[in-house]
Protein backbone atom coordinates (compact mmCIF):
# COMPACT_ATOMS: atom_id res chain seq x y z
CA UNK A 1 0.00 0.00 0.00
CA UNK A 2 2.77 2.41 0.95
CA UNK A 3 4.60 1.65 -2.30
CA UNK A 4 1.47 2.52 -4.32
CA UNK A 5 1.13 5.85 -2.52
CA UNK A 6 4.82 6.61 -3.13
CA UNK A 7 4.45 5.67 -6.80
CA UNK A 8 1.45 8.00 -7.20
CA UNK A 9 3.31 10.84 -5.49
CA UNK A 10 6.36 10.29 -7.70
CA UNK A 11 4.25 10.34 -10.87
CA UNK A 12 2.41 13.49 -9.82
CA UNK A 13 5.60 15.34 -8.91
CA UNK A 14 7.32 14.33 -12.17
CA UNK A 15 4.56 15.61 -14.43
CA UNK A 16 4.63 19.34 -15.19
CA UNK A 17 1.73 21.38 -13.89
CA UNK A 18 -0.14 22.95 -16.78
CA UNK A 19 -2.04 26.17 -16.40
CA UNK A 20 -5.78 25.70 -16.65
CA UNK A 21 -6.64 28.89 -18.59
CA UNK A 22 -5.13 31.68 -20.66
CA UNK A 23 -5.34 33.79 -17.49
CA UNK A 24 -3.16 31.32 -15.59
CA UNK A 25 -0.66 31.36 -18.46
CA UNK A 26 -0.66 35.18 -18.56
CA UNK A 27 -0.04 35.42 -14.82
CA UNK A 28 3.05 33.19 -15.13
CA UNK A 29 4.64 34.92 -18.14
CA UNK A 30 8.12 36.34 -17.58
CA UNK A 31 8.18 40.13 -17.92
CA UNK A 32 10.49 39.99 -20.96
CA UNK A 33 7.55 38.82 -23.11
CA UNK A 34 5.27 41.72 -22.25
CA UNK A 35 6.95 44.93 -21.12
CA UNK A 36 3.79 46.23 -19.42
CA UNK A 37 3.71 43.35 -16.92
CA UNK A 38 4.34 43.92 -13.27
CA UNK A 39 3.28 42.05 -10.17
CA UNK A 40 0.31 39.67 -10.26
CA UNK A 41 -1.91 42.44 -8.85
CA UNK A 42 -0.68 44.82 -11.56
CA UNK A 43 -1.27 42.22 -14.24
CA UNK A 44 -4.88 41.58 -13.29
CA UNK A 45 -5.58 45.33 -13.27
CA UNK A 46 -4.46 45.53 -16.93
CA UNK A 47 -7.15 43.09 -18.14
CA UNK A 48 -9.84 44.88 -20.16
CA UNK A 49 -11.37 41.81 -21.85
CA UNK A 50 -11.23 38.38 -20.24
CA UNK A 51 -12.72 35.57 -22.33
CA UNK A 52 -11.51 32.38 -20.69
CA UNK A 53 -13.86 30.17 -22.71
CA UNK A 54 -12.14 31.24 -25.93
CA UNK A 55 -8.64 31.57 -24.45
CA UNK A 56 -8.31 35.33 -24.95
CA UNK A 57 -7.25 38.37 -22.93
CA UNK A 58 -7.02 42.00 -23.98
CA UNK A 59 -4.91 44.32 -21.86
CA UNK A 60 -4.70 48.08 -21.45
CA UNK A 61 -2.55 50.10 -19.14
CA UNK A 62 -0.78 53.41 -18.75
CA UNK A 63 1.09 53.04 -22.04
CA UNK A 64 -0.24 54.21 -25.41
CA UNK A 65 -1.42 51.00 -27.02
CA UNK A 66 -2.66 47.64 -25.82
CA UNK A 67 -1.79 43.98 -25.64
CA UNK A 68 -3.47 40.70 -26.44
CA UNK A 69 -2.85 37.18 -25.17
CA UNK A 70 -4.42 34.20 -26.95
CA UNK A 71 -4.21 30.46 -26.44
CA UNK A 72 -4.25 27.85 -29.21
CA UNK A 73 -4.47 24.12 -28.61
CA UNK A 74 -2.88 21.71 -31.04
CA UNK A 75 -3.26 18.01 -31.53
CA UNK A 76 -2.54 16.00 -28.44
CA UNK A 77 -3.36 18.96 -26.22
CA UNK A 78 -0.21 20.96 -27.02
CA UNK A 79 -0.64 24.58 -25.98
CA UNK A 80 0.66 27.62 -27.82
CA UNK A 81 0.41 31.07 -26.27
CA UNK A 82 0.47 34.16 -28.48
CA UNK A 83 1.41 37.50 -26.96
CA UNK A 84 1.32 40.78 -28.87
CA UNK A 85 2.02 44.20 -27.39
CA UNK A 86 1.21 47.31 -29.41
CA UNK A 87 2.89 50.60 -28.57
CA UNK A 88 1.61 53.71 -30.36
CA UNK A 89 2.60 57.30 -30.78
CA UNK A 90 2.58 58.64 -33.42
CA UNK A 91 2.73 55.29 -35.32
CA UNK A 92 2.03 51.89 -33.79
CA UNK A 93 4.72 49.21 -33.43
CA UNK A 94 4.35 45.68 -32.11
CA UNK A 95 6.26 42.91 -30.44
CA UNK A 96 4.89 39.44 -31.06
CA UNK A 97 5.82 36.17 -29.38
CA UNK A 98 4.61 32.61 -29.56
CA UNK A 99 5.46 30.58 -26.50
CA UNK A 100 5.24 26.98 -25.32
CA UNK A 101 5.86 25.51 -21.91
CA UNK A 102 8.69 23.00 -21.83
CA UNK A 103 9.86 21.45 -18.59
CA UNK A 104 7.88 24.03 -16.63
CA UNK A 105 9.45 27.04 -18.38
CA UNK A 106 8.25 29.33 -21.14
CA UNK A 107 10.15 28.84 -24.42
CA UNK A 108 10.00 31.29 -27.33
CA UNK A 109 8.95 29.31 -30.44
CA UNK A 110 8.07 32.32 -32.61
CA UNK A 111 10.59 31.52 -35.35
CA UNK A 112 9.47 27.91 -35.75
CA UNK A 113 5.75 28.61 -35.44
CA UNK A 114 5.18 31.90 -37.21
CA UNK A 115 6.37 32.90 -40.69
CA UNK A 116 4.59 36.17 -41.48
CA UNK A 117 4.11 37.38 -45.04
CA UNK A 118 6.92 39.70 -46.14
CA UNK A 119 6.43 43.47 -46.14
CA UNK A 120 6.36 43.38 -49.96
CA UNK A 121 3.53 40.82 -49.94
CA UNK A 122 1.60 42.83 -47.34
CA UNK A 123 2.09 46.01 -49.37
CA UNK A 124 0.63 44.20 -52.37
CA UNK A 125 -2.34 43.14 -50.25
CA UNK A 126 -2.71 46.75 -49.08
CA UNK A 127 -2.75 48.06 -52.64
CA UNK A 128 -5.38 45.49 -53.60
CA UNK A 129 -7.54 46.15 -50.53
CA UNK A 130 -7.45 49.92 -50.77
CA UNK A 131 -7.06 50.31 -54.53
CA UNK A 132 -3.96 52.21 -53.51
CA UNK A 133 -1.50 53.31 -56.17
CA UNK A 134 1.41 54.37 -54.00
CA UNK A 135 4.70 54.62 -55.80
CA UNK A 136 8.06 53.35 -54.57
CA UNK A 137 9.53 55.68 -51.98
CA UNK A 138 6.20 56.71 -50.51
CA UNK A 139 5.33 55.77 -46.96
CA UNK A 140 4.55 52.12 -46.42
CA UNK A 141 1.79 51.70 -43.88
CA UNK A 142 2.58 49.88 -40.65
CA UNK A 143 1.03 46.43 -40.47
CA UNK A 144 -0.31 45.09 -37.18
CA UNK A 145 -1.37 41.66 -35.95
CA UNK A 146 -4.67 41.11 -34.18
CA UNK A 147 -4.95 37.90 -32.18
CA UNK A 148 -8.31 36.14 -32.40
CA UNK A 149 -10.85 36.29 -29.62
CA UNK A 150 -12.91 33.68 -31.44
CA UNK A 151 -11.48 31.19 -33.92
CA UNK A 152 -7.83 30.53 -34.64
CA UNK A 153 -6.84 32.96 -37.41
CA UNK A 154 -4.66 35.99 -36.77
CA UNK A 155 -5.66 39.08 -38.76
CA UNK A 156 -3.04 41.28 -40.36
CA UNK A 157 -4.39 44.84 -40.46
CA UNK A 158 -3.15 48.28 -41.44
CA UNK A 159 -2.44 50.59 -38.50
CA UNK A 160 -5.76 52.45 -38.08
CA UNK A 161 -3.93 55.79 -37.75
CA UNK A 162 -2.76 55.32 -41.35
CA UNK A 163 -6.15 54.70 -42.99
CA UNK A 164 -9.60 56.17 -42.56
CA UNK A 165 -11.24 52.73 -42.24
CA UNK A 166 -10.26 49.32 -40.83
CA UNK A 167 -8.36 47.34 -43.45
CA UNK A 168 -7.81 43.60 -42.97
CA UNK A 169 -5.07 42.52 -45.36
CA UNK A 170 -5.01 38.79 -44.70
CA UNK A 171 -5.63 36.11 -42.14
CA UNK A 172 -3.04 33.66 -40.88
CA UNK A 173 -4.68 30.32 -40.12
CA UNK A 174 -3.48 28.09 -37.28
CA UNK A 175 -2.86 24.45 -38.19
CA UNK A 176 -3.37 22.30 -35.08
CA UNK A 177 -1.38 19.41 -36.58
CA UNK A 178 1.80 21.36 -37.33
CA UNK A 179 1.36 24.12 -34.69
CA UNK A 180 2.17 26.70 -37.40
CA UNK A 181 0.37 29.61 -39.06
CA UNK A 182 -0.17 29.90 -42.82
CA UNK A 183 -1.24 32.89 -44.92
CA UNK A 184 -4.74 32.54 -46.37
CA UNK A 185 -3.86 34.76 -49.32
CA UNK A 186 -4.76 38.41 -49.05
CA UNK A 187 -7.89 40.53 -49.03
CA UNK A 188 -11.13 39.08 -50.31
Amino acid sequence: MVSRILLCCALLSASPVLAATVLDDYLTLPQKYLAALGTTADRTSLIRVQDLRNGYLELEGAWEGNAQVALWTGRGGQRLLGVVQTDCGPVCHQTLYFLKRQNGRWVDVTRTTFSPPSSAVLLGYFRTASRNTRRPGEDTPPFLYTLPRVGTAIEVVVDPTFTDHPTVLTRLRFDAATMRFTDLGGPK
